[in-house]
């Protein structure tokens, strides 16, 4: 036997107004609705509640101190209930969102916080991998992540898909020609993400179907301390086209190698693409990063 809430809601409006007519009005159902309730109540618990004469209906003394809980109860189900919608209502005013490569996605940001202005947009840089785990625990709504193909057990939605580049402190000898031959990094020095990192990953993948080997003389987690130390000789570096720009301190060239490219893909915990907020930030991302 299991307890209905549609009958303790029947039971606590009867008890309130005094009628069933004004009870049905009360809940929104019709008057048989209720009476219906009340008897399946009655007759799965084998108690009574009310004593009915015609038209009227009376609480019974006998049935007092149960109502006294039956109304405790759906007071507590309200706060409850209050609660998750307030918390509801925080969420979808709402949005966090995890990037890999703040240059590829900051026109959507930009973009999305022009047209939502009464949503609150939280974000934070880290690696792949870690943004990943990160949806995973519920941190972060939405992920900006480099992939070279769809990430299992997510809604995966691929902005655009780009080739990897080689950039290096300007003037460096192996930049000044166009693309730059994957084989001739074997035991280049190297400045390099951590493995956290999907264009790392995918690298050291096309690394080791080339067998060719790096030499590496730096390990970063951030994009600035990256493009830092190239620019200051330690090695070249490897990125997505767009991540870093030529500039008076480094040179890029795109890597020339088989499938030398890789997705930017918006990720979410699937189902997660319905709410408002996140399918609107998906659709101007959808235009603002295509390529």
């Amino acid at each position: 036997m299991s307890l209905s809430l549609a009958q303790l809601r029947a039971v606590d409006a009867v008890v309130r107004h005094g009628q069933i007519s004004r009870a049905a009005q009360s809940l929104g159902v019709s008057q048989p609705s209720v009476s219906n309730q009340i008897q399946a109540f009655e007759t799965t618990w084998k108690v009574r509640i009310f004593d009915r004469d015609g038209y009227t209906i009376r609480l019974l003394p006998s049935a007092e101190a149960l109502i006294g809980q039956i109304q405790l109860g759906l007071q507590i189900l309200q706060e409850i209930e209050d609660t998750l919608d307030a918390r509801s209502q925080r969420e979808a005013r709402h949005l966090s969102l995890g990037f890999s490569a703040h240059r590829l996605i900051m026109p959507a940001l930009a973009a999305f916080v022009r047209s939502h202005p009464d949503i609150k947009l939280s974000t934070q840089g880290n690696p792949t991998l870690s943004l990943i785990q990160a949806l995973k625990k519920g941190d972060i709504h939405l992920a900006s992540v480099s992939l070279s193909k769809p990430e299992p057990g997510f809604h995966n939605i691929e902005l655009t898909r780009r080739p990897l580049v080689i950039y290096g402190k300007k003037g460096h000898p192996l930049l000044q020609k166009g693309p730059l031959v994957l084989e001739n990094l074997h035991k280049q020095a190297m400045v390099l993400w951590n493995r956290q990192s999907g264009s790392r990953r995918r690298f050291g993948q096309l690394c080791d179907k080339a067998d060719v080997t790096p030499t590496v003389s730096l390990e970063v987690n951030t994009i600035d301390v990256a493009y830092a130390a190239v620019a200051a000789g330690i090695g070249l570096g490897t990125a997505i086209e767009g991540e870093v720009l030529a500039d008076d301190h480094i040179d890029v060239v795109r890597l020339d190698a088989q499938d030398a490219e890789i997705g930017h893909y918006l990720l979410c915990l699937k189902g997660a693409e319905m709410r408002p907020q996140v399918a609107d930030f998906i659709e101007i991302a959808k235009t603002c990063t295509t390529a």
